[in-house]
């Protein structure tokens, strides 16, 4: 699939400058969340050494990579680390295309095309992961410092998932480009898997020092805990309706073919 997707990506390339469109384009190709581990919802991807998986608020469910190709870049060849969410995208794209983006109102989104073209630092200071009402968890980042409230799937999926059949100490030698941005993370300390509770109290990481979340320092900074709570109460007020519905087991492909398709007439309903 990986490389079927390589190939796709290469032949929109070489269409774009064989038309003469890729002097007037920007390609942004990135993830949209971490991986599903081996065995979470039967797939065997890795976001290690990151805590968590897709669907999870740790790291390794919501940090994702990416990249930008355009003409544009006035600084190209560069690897950041700076702070960018999907919110972004909207005005960031809206200002490429010419927009004025002063002129959008109550986005949640920064224009971020300085920081991508020329390396000015981020205009964002704060992550939103999420504030689920229905599964009563969260997590928020400002600066350097992640809160990270209750947990999903009952905390099953709080862990670190090496690949498949291979330890944690396990390591692939690469020639490694010396700008890239690799994650170290600090020695894991023996109380790494009951340091953070997230049932029992909010834990704090510092995501720049311990991208990894092994080392839960909300006991020694109860200043910046309750800073960071007092940030989510606040946007409490202005989370939107969970709009779930119930699982319905007529939508198994095994009742289709083997296919994802549409299994409700939704003219019976008197639906368009």
């Amino acid at each position: 699939m990986v490389s079927a997707l390589d190939d796709a990506v290469g032949n929109v390339t070489a269409s774009l400058k064989e038309t003469g469109l890729y002097n007037n384009s920007v390609i942004f190709f990135t993830t949209d969340n971490g991986g599903p581990v081996c065995g979470f919802d039967y797939n065997c991807a890795s976001n290690f050494p990151l805590r968590g998986v897709k669907a999870t608020l740790w790291e390794g469910g919501v940090r994702g990579v990416g990249l930008v190709n355009s003409p544009f870049l006035k600084k190209p060849g560069r690897i950041s680390e700076d702070l960018v969410h999907v919110c972004d995208w909207l005005p960031t794209i809206y200002h490429l295309a010419g927009g004025d983006t002063s002129k959008l109102k109550n986005l949640d989104g920064y224009n971020q095309w300085e920081t991508i073209s020329s390396g000015v630092t981020s205009p964002r200071k704060e992550v939103i992961h999420n504030i689920d009402t229905v599964g009563n968890f969260s997590a928020i980042r400002m600066g350097d410092y992640k809160l990270v409230v209750n947990s999903n799937y009952n905390g099953s999926w709080d862990g670190w998932y090496p690949t498949k059949d291979e330890d944690e100490d396990f390591v692939i030698p690469v020639n490694v480009n010396p700008q890239a941005a690799v994650v170290h993370c600090p020695p894991k300390p023996p109380d790494v898997e009951t340091n953070c509770q997230p049932f029992k109290a909010p834990c704090l990481f510092n995501i720049r020092n311990d991208a990894c979340e092994y080392i839960n320092i909300a006991a020694q900074h109860p200043d910046i805990v309750s800073k960071l709570q007092a940030r989510i109460a606040e946007l409490l007020p202005t989370v939107v309706p969970a709009a779930n519905k119930p699982e319905d087991v007529n939508a198994d492909p095994r009742l289709h073919g083997g296919n994802w398709v549409p299994w409700i007439n939704l003219t019976q309903f008197n639906e368009v």
